[in-house]
């Protein structure tokens, strides 16, 4: 190992328990462990039960997933503040009267080979549907653990002994699990009859989903490795994937062990700079998250290729800020696209924290305190020059030469350059306004005192991706502003203000 070198120590939650144990041998090494209760309950069904067409023939195939939970209880039946998770995957399957194709058919379309033999009983008047339980094993149980049985492989290394052993409290979630798969079939019968095909509880570590024999933690005295994965005492060796779960949920442990793993990368081995950075200009999105950015009213953001990309399915105004207070003055770039010709956005500039002025939706703070470039084409409500894409949103006063944005689906980019209280917008290279802003109580330069931010609109029922955020600090300039006064269209629904 050179000397600023790193273990990762990456097999499945087993292997790597057996490679600590022989490694370090350490307390609470192979503790914890936890899987999934697993059952499986499958029907058939009249078709009839579904109001399923007669003129549909074909092989039909349908998934749906159910969350549940089971509040566990202290003896005198009051509850205790603790459940235990568990959900459905329900699958559904019918196909035409079968005949000498249809079991390859089935091969090719059975949404699970293990309810095969069950779904070769379907024909056109039956649906066969299949309510598979997965349930969470709960942690700390002394009974369920991996240790070193003794003996040693070819290689000399002692293998592994695996105890999985279900708690009282485990079996309870497991029995409402059950009841909650029954409860749903015969939904579905919706009161005719209902044919059981199979009721069956699977085995113990069955789905390969065992986590939590390396559980992380911020004490060495009851965890085996810390927040980030390392162990407590070692410094240069990691674990990797599920076995550092506390707690295994419900959901097959793999999507949140691969996020872990890419958290550990980023923290051994730091992205490099951006060679393409521009001179002066500090990156406000990485691409990967939301670190640094906090959002307020309707919608949100997603990360999406590299790209934040708006959603909002309220009525609701959305804001996604940037919680690092931008300089006095600065020049601010960033690329967009849009999907539609009537998608809808802004970036929003100059406005205080909006948690600062209690309002019901903080996300109108920056509309009253601050001011928004405009991103629409259409110019909603009405056209209007001031409501089109570049624009100083509904300010009059402007010096404006809209310019047309790329068609859909295409990257535009944005620079804008707040200096004093002018304003100036240029869209993928040309200059679309300039705007002196004479209105003392918005658009304020952020100050140690009065901090001012920026952010990014998310639009009721309209999509929009934003990427290569920057930002550079410019000499401050000041300019004479009027007395305050409030812009013509920039009130709040009913209730979003104080």
């Amino acid at each position: 190992m050179p000397d600023n070198g790193a273990v990762i120590i990456a097999l499945g939650t087993v292997e790597s328990t057996r490679l600590a144990k022989v490694s370090f041998d350490r307390p609470h090494i192979g503790a914890n462990l936890m899987a999934h209760l697993r059952s499986n309950y499958t029907i058939r069904i009249p078709r009839g039960a579904l109001a399923i067409p007669a003129a549909v023939k074909d092989l039909q195939a349908s998934a749906l997933f159910l969350k549940g939970r089971h509040a566990h209880k202290k003896a005198d039946g009051t509850p205790d503040g603790t459940v235990g998770h568990f959900h459905l995957q329900i699958t559904a399957s019918g196909l035409d009267r079968p005949n000498a194709g249809s079991e390859a058919e089935l091969f090719m379309k059975v949404p699970d080979v293990d309810t095969l033999n069950a779904l070769r009983k379907a024909d056109d008047q039956f649906v066969i549907i299949t309510a598979r339980g997965i349930g969470e094993m709960e942690p700390g149980n002394p009974n369920s653990f991996v240790s070193l049985d003794g003996q040693s492989d070819e290689f000399g290394v002692p293998r592994a002994f695996v105890n999985l052993t279900p708690s009282a409290r485990d079996n309870e979630v497991w029995k409402t699990m059950d009841r909650a798969a029954e409860d749903v079939a015969k939904l579905f019968a919706n009161g005719g009859t209902m044919t059981v095909l199979e009721k069956r509880q699977d085995t113990l570590g069955t789905t390969h989903h065992e986590t939590g024999s390396l559980r992380m933690g911020t004490d060495p005295n009851t965890s085996v490795t810390n927040s980030d994965g390392r162990f407590h005492h070692v410094l240069n060796t990691y674990a990797a994937g599920p076995a550092i779960f506390p707690t295994i949920g419900s959901p097959n442990p793999m999507l949140t062990g691969i996020a872990f793993v890419r958290r550990l990368a980023r923290l051994l081995a730091p992205e490099a700079a951006d060679a393409t950075a521009e001179a002066g200009f500090t990156p406000l999105f990485n691409g990967h998250g939301l670190k640094g950015w906090t959002m307020a009213g309707g919608g949100g953001f997603r990360v999406v290729d590299g790209t934040l990309e708006s959603f909002n399915d309220t009525s609701e105004l959305g804001l996604l800020w940037n919680h690092k207070p931008t300089p006095a003055d600065y020049t601010l770039r960033l690329e967009w696209r849009t999907f539609r010709a009537d998608d809808n956005s802004g970036v929003f500039l100059r406005f205080p924290d909006p948690d600062s002025k209690s309002y019901n939706n903080p996300a109108w703070v920056a509309v009253h305190f601050g001011f928004e470039v405009q991103i629409d084409e259409l110019g909603q409500p009405d056209g209007a020059d001031i409501h089109k894409t570049g624009a100083i949103y509904n300010e009059p006063g402007q010096t404006l030469s809209i310019q047309a944005a790329r068609p859909p689906g295409q990257w535009n980019e944005f620079e804008m350059r707040v200096q004093g209280q002018n304003y100036t917008v240029h869209l993928n290279g040309t200059q679309v306004t300039q705007f002196v802003n004479a209105d003392a109580g918005r658009g304020r330069a952020s100050t140690p005192a009065a901090p001012s931010y920026l952010g990014l609109q998310a639009y009721s029922g309209r999509r929009v991706q934003f990427r290569n955020i920057r930002i550079k600090a410019e000499v401050p300039v000041a300019t004479p502003v009027a007395a305050p006064r409030r812009s013509a269209g920039l009130t709040a629904p009913a209730g979003k203000q104080p």
